[in-house]
């Protein structure tokens, strides 16, 4: 009974401090109630909320989806050939000035009546092109800000080119000398790969080409000379396969002329010189696969248009063909029949070149 007394007080402080805890629970409880239902959202701005978010999630999708849509496009639209890539292009063009690859250069919009001129690329900066022309006494100051179309090729296996062909805007001329001038165009913001299509050319292969002859100009003479080959006399230039000397080289060949490399010692000796609008006779020999013949080709050339190499004297020089000439039958001697190259060029030489054409692209790919 004592025992229990002295207990007492330790029971009624046991049960007091217990009555505190749950006021002291109680009341953090309510605290942290009160802070929810302070910064709580109301049924209607919630909804606004998931509206919102739903919607930007929606967003995001479809502008996802439209830019692979686009990307996709426009990969689509590009048309085959194209190069766009800048780093691509850059390294292109730095390319050709490495192997100072000839350029040949037209203003825009073109048309058959101009002639075309050729360049060398001399440097690549990295804003502009430079170009270097010889024989420049034509150039003029009112070429600035013309726009121009530029073709060339690059070597990149033994005896097969690439075509490339651009337009840009001369934005500046310099003349370093009476017959040197460099002009400066802006990097063109695409190459296409093509050659110009007046008349599809190809390069021959070697072992198709069985011989060429280059004679002066007979047209001006009587008839019975231009029709007498025995009457010009020996050729200028000549090129036998298999001979190590030639003195010109088949650059490439159309339907509607040739491309001639033509080495300056030879030019020198004959004293001759390729001014544009010139004409030559020209004897072409060509192996047929299909029918494996020799056929031989008569034509009548004029330069249409002539890069000389400035530090070389090399020239190239592309004939346009104006008349053709077949054989006559029966005749013990060596006469032929002339008759105009029509615009289209010469049916059966363009056939000959469509079909090298199409070995090349079946073995190679190349349009």
């Amino acid at each position: 009974m004592i025992q229990d007394l002295l207990s007492l007080p330790r029971f009624v402080s046991d049960q007091l401090f217990l009555v505190q805890e749950r006021t002291v629970d109680r009341s953090f409880v309510d605290t942290i109630n009160e802070s929810f239902d302070a910064i709580s959202l109301s049924d209607t701005t919630l909804r606004l909320l998931l509206l919102v978010l739903f919607s930007l999630v929606v967003a995001l999708v479809f502008v996802s989806l439209f830019n692979i849509i686009r990307r996709k496009l426009l990969v689509r639209d590009i048309p085959t050939g194209w190069i766009l890539n800048r780093k691509e292009v850059r390294s292109i063009l730095d390319r050709a000035v490495e192997k100072r690859a000839t350029m040949e250069m037209r203003f825009l919009p073109s048309d058959r009546a101009r002639r075309s001129t050729y360049l060398a690329p001399l440097d690549l900066t990295p804003e502009s092109l430079i170009l270097e022309m010889t024989s420049a006494g034509s150039v003029r100051k009112t070429w600035i800000d013309r726009p121009i179309e530029c073709f060339f090729r690059l070597k990149y296996k033994r005896d097969q080119y690439l075509h490339y062909a651009f337009s840009t805007t001369i934005v500046g001329i310099r003349k370093t000398d009476p017959e040197i001038a460099h002009l400066t165009v802006e990097i063109p913001r695409k190459l296409e790969r093509h050659q110009k299509r007046a008349h599809l050319r190809v390069e021959p292969p070697q072992q198709f080409v069985l011989g060429l002859g280059l004679w002066p100009d007979q047209t001006g003479k009587d008839q019975e000379t231009q029709d007498r080959v025995k009457s010009w006399g020996p050729p200028l230039f000549t090129l036998v396969p298999g001979k190590s000397d030639n003195p010109l080289v088949i650059q490439n060949i159309s339907g509607g002329g040739i491309r001639l490399f033509v080495k300056y010692p030879a030019i020198k000796a004959k004293k001759v010189s390729f001014s544009i609008a010139k004409r030559f006779m020209l004897m072409l020999d060509l192996y047929d696969p299909e029918t494996a013949k020799k056929k031989r080709y008569w034509f009548v050339c004029r330069v249409q248009n002539m890069y000389e190499d400035f530090e070389t004297k090399n020239v190239e020089v592309g004939l346009q063909f104006t008349a053709s000439a077949r054989k006559l039958a029966g005749q013990k001697e060596h006469r032929l029949r002339w008759r105009p190259v029509e615009e289209n060029g010469m049916e059966a030489l363009a056939a000959w070149v469509m079909k090298r054409h199409l070995e090349l692209y079946r073995r190679t790919g190349l349009t």
